[in-house]
């Protein structure tokens, strides 16, 4: 059923701290309760719902108290396949309400009424003495479809008054008898029609089998209606039982009375809606506050995870790695120390000013590309790797909502959320690229900015260089935290104590630090960018602030 009203059935949730299932319970019904609230404001008739389960003779008896061979009757299980809809013509009702097939039926022709349609089939009337009322023959409500079961309910919700058929074999089942337990406890006006009784069996014994099951029933609304062989509109309607209760029924439902009842109904209709809004309410509550808690863990797990990441690093550079750096330091060390072995040097004083002023040979860029080129092939990035897999592995297992079939938990699970291996490589790969770029950019602007003139020492290209691609090398192959005392070890013995000297001295620091400081950032954009994967999943299942006020602004509307 579609009461134009659809702004409650675009709500998700992702089912952190409600079972999803019992949240569109909720949902839905407050939906329709909210689309039957506008509705009866609108349209001021009484519905008269028919209910009961299957083989009562429950569209019999409707056809009697409509007088009218309306619904569907036989020996064929189940027989009302669709609701069947006796009301007056100028009631436009097939414009309000949407089953997938709306069905015009005609009056005293059942041929004619297409009883399997899964629709409502709706037979018009010029009846002025009862075109307030609007009665209706539900589906059995035990029936096997599921669909069937939906509409008899969505109609029970529509109801002002519930006639439950019940019959000599069926009164004890559990459907129906659950059904009748609602009528009885929420207060809707019913009359008990119990169906094929059996001469033997006495009102007593039945009014002492539900009074045992909790439902006192209103001795003046039971009708015992004797058993009929060939039942029809004309043989019921001939009964005493059933010509007295249609009797009570339409001195309870004639028009004098309709402002009283409608008013009544109206008051409960009220109150259970503004109940059912705070049931709502406090559902979308717990999951919105559950929501928020997630989004701060996720935050959290991910910050831990950043926060421990290059401790591999550290642990695989003391390993593997700083001794060869140490090495490194002091093959560059001496190979400008030119005061350690002063008769090797000697005869190397005259080419020396060219080759330490910068004058290298030719492919003195190739050969740096290809140094930085070596160095990032040897770059091991297996603890980034364990890093990642390590917390999407934390995500599923600790952050997964409870119901595993929910869409949420799919989601999260989906195989194309967690970065794949060749992803992190290849983002790994762009990064140390662009470290590359920079560093020669760098080197080229602090090259430039050295005289040709200048003394042997830390102002020599070859030096300089020498300070960057061991600072490259150090960062890529984990040595962060070891890059100042790599630094001073390798720079401190070149530096002279002059100004322009410790300025030269410091540069180098200073790119080696934000190498260090980029390479950690790109890194941790990789695990960020992982994190945001999960957290726009939780995006569309976040109930926004706007339904809320309208929700809470429906509930004011509805009074204290």
């Amino acid at each position: 059923m579609d009461f134009n009203n659809r702004f409650l059935e675009r709500v998700r949730i992702p089912g952190l701290a409600v079972e999803a299932g019992e949240f569109y319970d909720v949902r839905d019904a407050l939906s329709k309760d909210i689309a039957i609230y506008r509705y009866k404001k609108k349209e001021p008739l009484l519905w008269v719902v028919f209910m009961g389960g299957t083989g009562t003779g429950k569209s019999t008896l409707f056809n009697a108290l409509c007088s009218a061979t309306i619904s569907a009757a036989g020996m064929e299980r189940p027989t009302t396949a669709a609701p069947v809809m006796y009301v007056h013509a100028k009631h436009s009702l097939d414009n309000t309400f949407h089953f997938s097939n709306p069905v015009s039926g005609e009056e005293s022709t059942p041929s004619h009424a297409p009883t399997a349609v899964k629709g409502l089939i709706i037979f018009e009337h010029d009846r002025d003495e009862i075109d307030h009322l609007v009665m209706v023959d539900t589906p059995d409500l035990d029936s096997i479809d599921g669909e069937n079961r939906r509409m008899a309910q969505d109609l029970y919700r529509l109801a002002d008054l519930i006639i439950f058929v019940t019959s000599q074999e069926k009164y004890a089942d559990e459907i129906p008898s659950r059904t009748f337990g609602r009528v009885k406890k929420e207060g809707m006006p019913y009359f008990f029609l119990f169906n094929k009784a059996d001469p033997a069996a006495t009102r007593d014994e039945i009014i002492d089998f539900f009074r045992n099951r909790g439902m006192e029933l209103d001795g003046d609304r039971i009708c015992f209606i004797p058993y009929t062989p060939a039942p029809s509109v004309q043989t019921i309607a001939g009964q005493e039982a059933f010509s007295g209760f249609a009797a009570r029924f339409f001195e309870t439902v004639r028009k004098e009375t309709l402002p009283d009842f409608l008013d009544e109904r109206r008051h409960r209709r009220r109150a259970r809606l503004r109940h059912s809004i705070d049931s709502f309410l406090d559902l979308v509550e717990r999951e919105n506050g559950a929501a928020e808690r997630w989004l701060h863990q996720i935050d959290a797990l991910f910050e831990e995870q950043g926060s421990v990441l290059f401790r591999p690093f550290e642990a695989h550079f003391k390993r593997d790695n700083e001794g060869h750096i140490r090495q490194e330091i002091r093959k560059i060390y001496s190979r400008y120390d030119i005061l350690s072995k002063p008769r090797h040097y000697i005869k190397q004083l005259v080419l020396a000013p060219l080759r330490l002023l910068g004058l290298r040979e030719r492919g003195a860029d190739h050969v740096r590309r290809k140094d930085l080129a070596r160095i990032q092939k040897q770059a091991d990035i297996t603890p980034i790797l364990s890093a990642i897999s390590a917390t999407n592995r934390r995500v599923l297992e600790t952050l997964s909502p409870g119901t595993p079939g929910a869409p949420f938990s799919e989601a999260l699970h989906r195989d194309t959320l967690a970065f794949s291996d060749k992803e992190v490589r290849d983002r790994i790969e762009r990064l140390q690229e662009g470290l590359i770029e920079w560093l020669e950019a760098k080197f080229r602007e602090l090259a430039r900015g050295i005289p040709k003139y200048k003394e042997v020492g830390i102002y020599s290209t070859a030096i300089l260089w020498g300070g960057l691609i061991l600072s490259f090398e150090i960062v890529l192959l984990g040595g962060i935290g070891f890059i100042e005392a790599a630094l001073d070890s390798f720079l401190a013995p070149l530096v002279t104590k002059g100004s322009v000297s410790l300025f030269a001295y410091r540069e180098i620091q200073a790119i080696a630090r934000e190498m260090d400081a980029r390479y950690r950032k790109g890194v941790l954009e990789i695990l960020e960018e992982q994190k945001q994967r999960y957290a726009s999943l939780l995006e569309p299942f976040l109930i926004r602030e706007e339904m809320i006020r309208e929700l809470k602004e429906l509930k004011t509307e509805l009074g204290s």
